[in-house]
């Protein structure tokens, strides 16, 4: 069993997976002014508001394609604008990125897509990519004898949203990051997308990070909802405590969703 997804019970002050202190991006205007975020291990943190709030931003500078103007950002215990280009590639190996368009490579089979990120890392044998893939494609719910060989053409929006889940998923990152997961599907697709993201959290005890701007489905599955507003955090809570805010901007944000 892999040690970063064991069942050992966690302690009572978990460890913190991503860190963003102080931290402030201008463009050509101000998207991030003094941001500070701690997210635990195995938590699961839903960033939500409205478009151009610097959602996307924020996951950038996680992973290190972008650098603050001010500030730190620091992923399980590397400071990611400090860190040599070899630590940040070997950073990225412990992250699955969940893109908004699946992003799927178009002339590669649902198993070749699933399987491209383990190549690339090199630890598995043949053999071992393969049950890793079925593994993975039956944990999303696909069927492996039915979808490996299809093209992303071939597949239903949910199902090629599935397929981009998988590739995330299959290199058992330690972090998990999401751009708008539901994005461009039916109520139906959404709702088993979010179900089958809130089963991956209980299951691979995996770190997420959800850009969305779907407030309904994060309030049902995020441990802690962070609502951007004017380059800083309007409300950082739980979903009790945003449904029950007395905060203007929050309450309406809210009750508009």
């Amino acid at each position: 069993m892999n040690p970063d997804h064991d069942m050992t019970p966690r302690s009572e002050t978990p460890r913190t997976a991503v860190e963003l202190a102080q931290v402030s991006v201008t463009f050509s205007r101000s998207v991030l002014n003094d941001v500070s975020l701690r997210v635990a291990d195995g938590e699961t943190v839903a960033v939500v508001g409205e478009s151009g709030t610097g959602k996307s931003t924020l996951l950038r500078l996680i992973l290190g394609l972008q650098s603050p103007d001010s500030g730190r950002v620091v992923v399980m215990g590397t400071d990611v604008n400090r860190a040599s280009t070899t630590d940040r590639r070997s950073l990225r190996t412990r992250i699955g990125m969940v893109f908004q368009g699946a992003a799927l490579f178009d002339s590669l089979s649902t198993f070749e897509n699933v399987a491209f990120a383990l190549r690339e890392h090199g630890t598995l044998s043949e053999s071992d990519i393969r049950a890793r893939v079925r593994e993975t494609l039956t944990l999303l719910d696909l069927d492996p004898d039915e979808v490996s060989g299809t093209l992303p053409a071939q597949l239903s929006g949910g199902m090629r949203k599935r397929v981009g889940i998988a590739r995330a998923v299959a290199p058992r990152p330690r972090l998990l990051l999401y751009d708008e997961p539901t994005a461009g599907l039916d109520p139906l697709t959404s709702e088993t997308v979010t179900a089958l993201m809130q089963r991956l959290q209980q299951e691979l005890h995996v770190t997420s990070i959800v850009v969305s701007h779907d407030i309904r489905a994060m309030l049902r599955i995020a441990d802690r909802i962070a609502l951007l507003h004017d380059g800083a955090f309007a409300f950082l809570g739980d979903a009790d405590a945003m449904r029950n805010s007395s905060e203007p901007y929050t309450r309406a944000f809210v009750e508009a969703a």
